[in-house]
C-alpha cells in the first residue's frame, strides 16, 4: 500500500490529487460560491490554505481540464454534485507575492509590469484557440496595456474568465513606512496606491475586465489595509471574510483533523493525547461572530503531522522557521501602530473589547484603536471569543502559538528597557526545571524590576508581573506556561509544566501563586503570605493537580514581590 503524503507547504491542487497526498475536501464551497456570489473578496491569516483553495478553483473551472475532471474531482463532494459552470472558464491567475518592493520606485514599476504582462502573455498562449490570437504583441507589454489588450480580446472572442488574485496586499508589508524615513526615490504607499497610483490604475483596468462577459473573481489577502484605498478602482467584489457560512472554508475543523490523524494510523489513547496539544497550539480561530466551530491553522497542523507521523515525537519547535518569518512580517505591520496600551492589555488579560472594522485606509489606520485590534484579528493574532454582558464583541488571543508571538514582542521591549542576558537566563531557567531551584530566577526577575522606571511601576500589578515572568520563562521553550488554570477554590497564577517535546529534560514542574505588594503596604506582608500559602495548599488538593502530577514532580511556591527591590519565596510542601 502506497504511503500517504503530508502536503505541508504544497499548494498545488493537481499535485495533491495526482500524487497521493492527504486532501481535506473543501469542494462543497464551490457549489455555495457559484450559486450565491460572482465576485468574492476573502481574508485569512498567512498559512491558512488560501493558495490551495485558489488552485482548487482553477482546476475545477479551467476549460482546458475538462478531460481530467473525474481524475481530479471524481471522489470529492463536487465530483458527485457538479455545478453547471464546471470547466467553463479561462483562468487568469495573479500571485503578487513576488513583486519587488524594496529597490525603489523604478524597480517596482519594472517588476510589476514584467509580472502582469508575462502573466497575460502566458494566459493568451494557453488559451489561444479560444481567444483567436496566439500571443501578446510586443507593444502591449506593460501592465495596464496588457490588461487593456485582454479586455478587448476576451470581449471579441466572447469568452468567460475566472480571475484569481492571491496576496493582493503583499505590497503593504514593504510599502507602509514612515514618510520622513524615505528618500525621493523610495517606493511608498502613496506612490503606489493612493490617488492615481500605479496599483490603483491596474485595479481600475482589472475592474473593467471583471465586468466583461460575465467574468468571476476570487481575491484573497491577509488584511484589509489596501481595500479602502482600492475601493473606487476595484469595488466589484463582495467581502465574505466574516460571514458565518464561510468560517470553515479554510483551515481545518476538529473532525477534519481527527480524520487526518486516523488516516495516518493515530487512534485511541494516542489520538486523545495528541488532540490535547493540537488544541492548545493550533486551534482557537473563529472568523465570524455567529459561527460556533473554532478552526485549526491547517499549515501549522500539517507541519506538526509531517514530523509526528513517522517519529511519533513532537517537533521541538511548535512553529517552523518559515511560519516564524511570516509572523515577524505580520508583527512589523501590526506593531507599527505603537499602541502599547492595547498590547499590554492583551498580554495581561488575553482579550479585549472591540468592534471589527471591515476596511480602513492607510491614512486613517492609526486614528482608531479598533483598527489596530481588527488588524490583529485579520492577521490571526486575535480571534472572536464572543460577547460580554454589555453586548460588546470580545477578541482574544487564539492559542499558545499566538501567545508566544506576544511574549516575543514583549521580550524585545524588556530587552530595550532592562536588558535580558539570554545565555544567563537560559541557565537560570534550567535550574528550575532540572534542580527544582527557583531562587536564581526570582533574583533575576528582581534585577529586571530594579531597572524599570517609576513610570513603568505606576501601571504595575500582579498581572503585569506575571507577563514579565512568562516572557522570561519562555526563553528556551522547554516549559509550557499556563495562566490562571481553574483549580479548587480559584485560579492559580502560574502553572509551569513540561512541554511534551522536551519532557525528558524536565524533572520539576511548578505551581506558583504570585503577589505584588507596593512599598507603602509592606506592613501587610505577613498577612498576605499567610493567605497565599493557604491558597497554594487549596490548589494542591485540586483534582486537576492530583491527577496531572501523580509522579510528585510538581513544586509549589508563593512568591511575594515588594516594590522594586525585594522578594520573598515560600516553597510549600503538602
Amino acid at each position: 500500500m502506497e504511503r500517504i503524503k503530508v502536503p505541508y507547504g504544497e499548494a498545488n491542487f493537481e499535485v495533491l490529487r495526482s500524487e497521493n497526498y492527504l486532501y481535506v475536501d473543501k469542494t462543497r464551497y464551490i457549489e455555495i460560491l457559484e450559486f450565491e456570489l460572482k465576485r468574492v473578496f476573502f481574508i485569512r491569516p498567512r498559512r491558512f490554505g488560501k493558495s490551495l483553495f485558489l488552485s482548487m478553483l482553477e482546476n475545477y473551472y479551467d476549460i482546458n481540464k475538462k478531460d481530467r475532471f473525474d481524475e481530479l474531482f471524481g471522489d470529492l463532494y463536487i465530483g458527485k454534485n457538479p455545478t453547471k459552470e464546471r470547466n467553463q472558464y479561462l483562468i487568469l491567475s495573479f500571485d503578487f507575492s513576488g513583486i519587488v518592493t524594496n529597490q525603489g520606485i523604478k524597480r517596482f514599476y519594472e517588476s510589476f509590469d514584467n509580472y502582469v504582462s508575462g502573466t497575460v502573455k502566458n494566459f493568451i498562449e494557453i488559451y489561444s484557440s479560444y481567444l483567436g490570437t496566439k500571443t501578446l504583441p510586443d507593444k502591449q507589454r506593460k501592465g495596464d496595456l496588457a490588461i487593456n489588450y485582454l479586455i478587448n480580446t476576451s470581449k471579441k472572442a466572447q469568452q468567460k474568465l475566472y480571475i484569481l488574485i492571491d496576496e493582493y496586499d503583499n505590497f503593504a508589508n514593504d510599502l507602509i513606512k514612515p514618510i520622513d524615513s524615505l528618500s525621493k526615490d523610495d517606493l511608498n504607499y502613496n506612490t503606489a496606491i493612493k490617488s492615481e497610483g500605479y496599483l490603483r490604475s491596474f485595479y481600475k483596468k482589472l475592474k473593467i475586465l471583471a465586468k466583461t462577459t460575465s467574468n468571476r473573481v476570487f481575491m484573497t489577502g491577509v488584511s484589509p489595509i489596501m481595500l479602502d484605498d482600492l475601493a473606487s478602482g476595484f469595488n466589484v467584489t463582495k467581502n465574505i471574510t466574516t460571514h458565518p457560512k464561510f468560517n470553515a472554508m479554510l483551515g481545518f475543523t476538529e473532525s477534519e483533523v481527527i480524520d487526518i490523524l486516523k488516516q495516518v494510523g493515530i487512534s485511541g489513547t494516542e489520538l486523545e493525547t495528541v488532540m490535547i496539544d493540537l488544541h492548545r497550539y493550533y486551534n482557537g480561530y473563529l472568523f465570524a461572530e455567529d459561527a460556533t466551530e473554532k478552526m485549526f491553522n491547517s499549515n501549522m497542523f500539517l507541519y506538526f503531522l509531517q514530523e509526528y507521523k513517522d517519529t511519533r515525537k513532537f517537533p521541538k519547535e511548535v512553529v517552523d522557521n518559515n511560519v516564524k518569518t511570516d509572523y515577524r512580517k505580520i508583527q512589523t505591520i501590526a506593531f507599527n501602530f505603537k499602541d502599547e496600551a492595547t498590547i499590554e492589555h492583551l498580554l495581561k488579560y488575553g482579550e479585549t473589547e472591540s468592534q471589527l472594522v471591515e476596511r480602513f485606509s492607510i491614512e486613517k489606520m492609526y486614528d482608531n484603536p479598533d483598527n489596530f485590534k481588527s488588524l490583529l484579528f485579520y492577521l490571526g493574532m486575535l480571534t472572536i471569543k464572543g460577547y460580554n454582558e454589555l453586548g460588546e464583541l470580545i477578541l482574544c488571543i487564539p492559542n499558545y502559538v499566538s501567545r508566544k508571538i506576544y511574549w516575543e514582542y514583549f521580550s524585545d521591549v524588556l530587552n530595550q528597557t532592562a536588558g535580558i542576558r539570554s545565555n544567563e537566563l537560559v541557565k537560570i531557567v534550567a535550574q528550575m526545571r532540572f534542580k527544582g531551584n527557583i531562587a536564581p530566577f526570582i533574583e533575576y526577575v528582581q534585577q529586571i524590576l530594579e531597572k524599570l522606571s517609576n513610570r513603568d511601576l505606576q501601571k504595575f500589578d500582579e498581572r503585569y508581573l506575571k507577563v514579565i515572568m512568562f516572557t522570561l520563562l519562555d526563553i528556551d521553550g522547554f516549559y509550557l506556561l499556563e495562566s490562571e488554570p481553574e483549580l479548587r477554590n480559584g485560579y492559580a497564577d502560574l502553572l509551569i509544566t513540561r512541554s511534551r517535546q522536551f519532557a525528558q529534560f524536565i524533572k520539576y514542574e511548578w505551581l506558583i501563586e504570585l503577589k505584588y505588594i507596593k512599598e507603602k503596604d509592606k506592613d501587610k506582608l505577613s498577612e498576605i503570605r499567610k493567605k497565599g500559602i493557604e491558597q497554594v495548599k487549596n490548589y494542591t488538593e485540586s483534582e486537576n493537580i492530583v491527577k496531572r502530577f501523580e509522579d510528585k514532580s510538581i513544586k509549589k511556591a508563593l512568591v511575594c514581590f515588594i516594590g522594586k527591590g525585594e522578594a520573598v519565596v515560600d516553597e510549600i510542601s503538602v
